[in-house]
């Protein structure tokens, strides 16, 4: 009987390998398929200058939602992180990935000043209270192919 124990005992391993081993590879393919290489995504958010650029108030004039006046926008961990950073290195983030990874950039969107069109016959403004990050966004965005 404990010939028996040993064998189930051995094969319980041996089909514990091969699942791990299976994982293994399709993690392999799965990272493969994100970043088209085995390279991590760290190194290939940061493999060049193109995954980021300087942006600033004085390009984007009216558009520009922030309360620092420049920094650059990036596109970070294989494409899924979209960050702003401010002079100090601060960074913070510009979608969900980039605010669970960085924090929110609230802090320094600037508030939109008051649309006459966005007031109801009470005098109750409803617009939105910040100016819009898209253009920050798209540029980013643009960052990660």
């Amino acid at each position: 009987m404990k010939m028996v124990e040993v064998d189930t005992s051995t094969r319980r391993i041996k089909v514990l390998l091969v699942i791990l081993f299976a994982i293994f590879i399709i993690g392999a393919i799965l990272q493969y398929q994100r970043n088209g290489s085995f390279q991590a995504s760290e190194t290939v958010a940061n493999s060049g200058p193109s995954n980021r650029i300087e942006v600033s108030a004085e390009q984007m004039k009216q558009a520009w939602p922030l309360t620092v006046d420049h920094g650059w926008v990036s596109c970070e961990r294989g494409g899924d992180t979209l960050v702003f950073t401010d002079d100090s290195g601060k960074k913070y983030g510009i979608n969900g990935f980039g605010i669970s990874q960085y924090g929110s950039i609230d802090p320094i969107v600037a508030v939109q000043p008051p649309d006459p069109s966005f007031y109801d016959a009470s005098g109750n403004y409803y617009g939105p209270p910040k100016k819009p990050l898209s253009p920050l966004f798209d540029l980013a965005q643009s960052l990660c192919k």
